[in-house]
């Protein structure tokens, strides 16, 4: 039993990723199984359509033909003749293999999630006709190069918003759909996108570990209170108390099994307290500690920007190139240094700004954690940190509302100067929400949009809310105002 991705190719393809292949299924526990050479103009095209070169061949519109050969004989007979029982079916398709991935689930149960790395999305009437059905997918994973726009080719000149439309569909159909773009062109590099696309259609839980470390702002380096927010108990789930790395994750994943939550994978999430502030020896020990799992796919570092340098950077890189999944995540919190400096943060964004450009520089994803509504930090200010977050390399971001902590010393500074504080009942909250979205690059993936603590750390008026009835409201909220992430982005994508 296994998940099975299959990959159409085109002739002499095969033997370019071969060696990409062969470590997919140690890596990722998924069989990755590259389909028969196709006529990629006919066989992979939905309808006919002319060429878009001058000397360029017409477009036969044969995919019907081609999809039915897949599933009454092409797929049948790979997996009868390697003895696959596949629980899931997967498609990653490239240029006009990944349109014929999207059409594909447009037309077919026969796969579960796709991806369309460059997706030929301009391919004429395709975004209405995908409109017009009914999608039968999980998920998508879709991608493109940041160069693909620069052509003098009107057909491809605007394939970014081609593909923005068909990432809105999808979304608007339910489809758990995840948009990146990537560095170069059309057809390359494509062993890093590849890798890309399999590790997005993953359902990976995070299993939230407790690696012993603490933080600058609380052993005496830079203070001993640690920052006027936080507590770490509030974010710590009882299973990791008192014990080993290894015994953390069997807890974890028992945790995650008993509330009926299904993963192919998992990753080891260091969160509690600075996740790098160590040794490097240390953290050798205790990161691949946790990667010997053979249910562990990678590791998700939550550190400080202060508590990272080149050579701690350098180690991360080599786990990523060895196979596991790495993403590091830093407690942004503000880009304003007087707002860190009244939290008592200990460092000033220029710090942050380097460690998330040189953790990107090495091609490490990279995320970030803000927390809206600090003192001091007024609307306009929020907005304007939206601006300047978009112009940074981040993958991911997460969004928490201030929460005031029972006996943090920001209780002690609320109930001295709260008007010097932003507070937000759910509905101006979200509010805020969609107008920072709107100036955010629609690459950035929104990981979460408030925090949850349990009741007994905070008397919040909606700190009981969750963040899942919250994300309903957000959604429905967008709908109405007919806005989107980036629609007022003040930076350039490229």
């Amino acid at each position: 039993m296994s998940i099975v991705c299959y990959i159409p190719t085109l002739e002499g393809q095969a033997d370019d990723m071969q060696r990409w292949l062969d470590g997919v299924r140690e890596r990722y526990g998924v069989v990755p199984v590259l389909l028969p050479p196709v006529s990629w103009n006919d066989d992979l095209t939905p309808w006919p359509a002319a060429p878009i070169f001058k000397k360029g061949k017409p477009f036969g519109g044969q995919a019907d033909a081609y999809l039915d050969r897949l599933e009454k004989e092409i797929i049948p007979g790979i997996e009868a003749e390697r003895g696959l029982v596949p629980t899931q079916r997967w498609l990653i398709g490239i240029s006009l293999a990944g349109l014929f991935a999207v059409w594909a689930a447009a037309r077919t149960r026969l796969f579960t999630r796709v991806a369309a790395i460059s997706g030929s999305f301009w391919y004429p009437g395709f975004a209405d006709w995908l409109e017009s059905r009914s999608v039968h997918i999980q998920s998508a994973y879709i991608s493109l190069g940041d160069k693909e726009a620069d052509t003098r080719n009107a057909h491809l000149r605007s394939i970014a918003e081609d593909t923005g439309s068909v990432v809105r569909i999808l979304a608007s159909k339910g489809v758990q759909t995840t948009f990146e773009w990537t560095e170069g062109t059309h057809f390359g590099p494509i062993l890093p996108r590849l890798d890309k696309a399999l590790v997005a259609l993953m359902r990976l839980q995070r299993l939230t570990l407790d690696g012993g470390f603490t933080c600058p702002n609380r052993d005496g380096t830079l203070g001993i209170g640690g920052c006027t927010f936080c507590d770490n108990a509030a974010f710590h789930p009882g299973y990791t108390r008192g014990k080993s790395i290894p015994e953390q994750i069997e807890a974890g994943i028992r945790f995650h099994a008993a509330r009926g939550r299904k993963a192919d994978g998992y990753l080891a999430y260091f969160q509690a307290y600075s996740n790098t502030y160590a040794p490097l020896p240390v953290l050798r020990e205790r990161f691949e500690s946790a990667l010997t799992h053979p249910l562990v796919k990678g590791l998700v570092i939550g550190t400080r920007p202060d508590c990272i340098d080149s050579e701690k950077l350098d180690y991360l890189a080599s786990l990523r190139s060895g196979g596991a999944i790495v993403e590091v995540e830093y407690g942004i919190e503000s880009v304003f240094d007087e707002t860190l400096q009244r939290v008592h943060r200990g460092h000033d964004f220029a710090c942050t700004a380097w460690a998330i450009q040189e953790t990107a520089r090495r091609g490490i994803p990279v995320g970030g954690h803000v927390i809206l509504g600090l003192p001091g930090e007024t609307r306009d200010m929020l907005l304007k940190e939206a601006d300047i977050l978009s112009a940074l390399p981040l993958t991911s971001l997460k969004f928490h509302q201030l929460q005031i902590i029972k006996g943090t010393q920001m209780e002690k500074e609320f109930a001295r100067r709260p008007e010097d504080f932003l507070r937000m009942g759910p509905d101006e909250y979200v509010e805020l929400l969609v107008d920072i979205l709107e100036r955010l690059r629609p690459d950035i993936r929104i990981v979460r949009i408030a925090s949850s603590v349990p009741p007994a750390f905070t008397d919040a008026p909606w700190g009981l809310l969750r963040p899942d009835a919250l994300l309903k409201r957000l959604e429905a909220r967008m709908k109405e105002r007919n806005t989107w992430q980036g629609r007022l982005l003040n930076v350039s994508l490229t």
